[in-house]
């Protein structure tokens, strides 16, 4: 596995609902020795096969702060852990929906593969948006106001998974992986953690779920709106998670992964409870 990696730089530029909880500080301090459990594995596995054919592959799980077990999370148009562009579906999307409480307080992990004999460069864009342009902001992930009128703009203007893992975020916004060619052309594998919302205080899903819709990312949500409380959203800011190759001159190849993370608000009764919201309650 190649470790090496640079990082990035694209030329472009929360608060609870029903307010029933508040953030946590996860303690098992006190539980007593747990049985192992032979189903829930706690290492990840090698990662997802890929070939020439199908030069890039993706596969998402959870875990659960302060645990070690790993639940490898379902896509909903393969039904699979994996998900996979090839030479005959090069352009893929695909769905993972999470448990609103699991994805709150666990850490997010994509485990992605790539062979380099077809993609030589690969990025990855991690999800993110531009909560504030304007001086004295509050989001909850910060203790005293801050100054996102200034220049540069600080990183905790932004809300989204690239802040925590894409370094000198907003001066880098995603994340190049290069080939060892030192080693034949072949398969590479990375992971890449996004720590879980409530170890940030952020109230809300929106770390890590990316479910604002189309037709609604060029409205401005400011702080006060109902669903966002003292987070905020600035129009036309908000960016997905992707995955794409390129060649050696960094011209776009057509190997292409788009995520969708939601999350799921209950188990099926009813009502349905919704304990921490996402984009998917924007008006």
């Amino acid at each position: 596995m190649n470790k090496s990696f640079f990082i990035y730089a694209f030329l472009s530029l929360s608060v609870l609902s029903c307010g029933k909880q508040a953030d946590v500080a996860t303690n098992t301090s006190t539980l007593p020795a747990p049985t192992p459990n032979p189903g829930a594995p706690t290492a990840p596995g090698s990662g997802p096969t890929v070939t020439v054919t199908d030069p890039l592959a993706l596969q998402v799980y959870t875990v659960y702060d302060k645990t070690h077990a790993i639940e490898y999370q379902k896509f909903t148009e393969t039904g699979t852990s994996t998900c996979t562009s090839t030479t005959t579906t090069p352009n893929v999307t695909c769905s993972v929906p999470i448990p609103e409480g699991r994805i709150y307080f666990s850490s997010l992990n994509f485990q992605f593969s790539w062979n380099t004999g077809s993609c030589k460069l690969l990025t990855f864009q991690p999800y993110y948006y531009q909560a504030s342009n304007t001086a004295n902001f509050s989001p909850p992930w910060v203790t005293s106001p801050i100054d996102c009128s200034a220049s540069p703009i600080l990183g905790t203007c932004f809300g989204g998974a690239a802040v925590g893992i894409v370094p000198s975020f907003p001066k880098f916004r995603a994340l190049i992986y290069t080939p060892d060619e030192s080693l034949p052309p072949g398969p590479q594998t990375h992971t890449e953690t996004v720590s879980s919302a409530n170890a940030g205080s952020v109230g809300s899903n929106r770390q890590t779920v990316n479910d604002l819709a189309l037709g609604k990312r060029a409205t401005a949500y400011p702080a006060g709106t109902a669903f966002i409380g003292t987070d905020a959203y600035l129009a036309n800011t908000f960016v997905d998670y992707t995955f794409a190759c390129a060649d050696d001159y960094s011209d776009p190849l057509p190997y292409r992964i788009h995520v969708n993370i939601t999350d799921i608000n209950s188990s099926p009764t009813n009502p349905v409870i919704n304990n921490f919201n996402t984009w998917a309650e924007a008006p």
